[in-house]
């Protein structure tokens, strides 16, 4: 599995002008055959300073990864989404930590996200030290051959703080609730 980041060979215009990152997410995927990738903060609409929205990032990934073969699971489609505001009222930037998966090959068993953070079910919550709230996606599948399930988790790292990033793993994988999707998943097995 690879986390994706949107804002990899971001082109240089301003932060609400359409701009060629969708398409490029849809191509290195398809392009590339991955059967499952993970994908960091995805757009939704952002609100401009006039009141007008800006396209969604997000149902253009959607939308397009779909008919290609992928689903899509774990956005605000799901109520996995979250925001760079502490305030749940705010639409100032949210963004999604999807995954995606080749909908041919894979069954999708369980999905959900959580705050990383004291309060998991809070996907506004700040804590631990991070500058803003983080959420991490998470999703159990089978492959529809061999039958075999894992589980898989996505969530933005900080690059630039290294021991933010090794934080931030610590805690996806210390949350109560993973420590029992890991037992279930059989994560072993990869």
């Amino acid at each position: 599995m690879l986390t994706y980041r949107p804002n990899n060979d971001r082109a240089p215009t301003s932060w609400d002008a359409p701009d060629f990152r969708k398409n490029l997410i849809i191509k290195t995927i398809v392009d590339n055959n991955w059967d499952v990738a993970g994908l960091q903060e995805v757009s939704g609409a952002f609100r401009r300073n006039d009141n007008t929205f800006t396209l969604s990032q997000l149902e253009f990934v959607k939308n397009n990864l779909e008919s290609a073969g992928y689903t899509l699971a774990n956005s605000e489609y799901d109520g996995c989404s979250a925001s760079w505001s502490t305030d749940p009222t705010t639409t100032y930037k949210p963004y999604n930590n999807p995954i995606v998966f080749k909908t041919a090959k894979y069954s999708m068993l369980g999905n959900g996200c959580f705050s990383i953070s004291s309060e998991p079910t809070n996907l506004f919550k700040k804590d631990y030290g991070l500058p803003r709230p983080l959420i991490a996606t998470w999703l159990k599948l089978e492959n529809k051959t061999s039958h075999q399930q894992f589980c898989l988790f996505n969530s933005r790292t900080y690059h630039m703080r290294m021991s933010l990033s090794v934080q931030t793993v610590i805690l996806v994988l210390q949350h109560p609730q993973n420590a029992q999707l890991i037992r279930f998943s059989k994560l072993e097995a990869l």
